[in-house]
């Protein structure tokens, strides 16, 4: 079940999808990348805006997927702007009870 949200996640992120990025989030969602930290949904609907922004396009990439409980770790390639920039990401996405995303910590490299 948390491996298919997170597809779907993935997805959505590729696809600039803010308001199917705000159904998957759960109100109390919390952020953390490289670059940026962000509490709450509008806080981290306002940093995937600016990440959005700041790309032509963006495309999520699953590698490998891992599931443990309610905490998915997933392996992403992230290729920016038609693949002029690649990314490689580990992401872990915790979920409540209900199947929104609680928090997602990206790391690079």
């Amino acid at each position: 079940m948390f491996e298919e949200i997170a597809l779907e996640y993935f997805k959505t992120f590729s696809d600039k999808g803010l308001s199917g990025l705000e159904k998957l989030f759960s109100a109390d969602i919390s952020l953390r990348d490289w670059e940026l930290e962000a509490k709450g949904i509008k806080e981290v609907l306002k940093a995937n805006k600016k990440i959005f922004e700041s790309v032509d396009n963006i495309h999520v990439i699953p590698i490998r997927m891992y599931n443990d409980n309610n905490t998915v770790i997933a392996e992403l390639k992230i290729e920016v702007n038609n693949g002029q920039e690649k990314i490689l990401v580990v992401d872990i996405i915790e979920f409540n009870s209900a199947g929104k995303i609680i928090d997602i910590k990206a790391f690079k490299g």
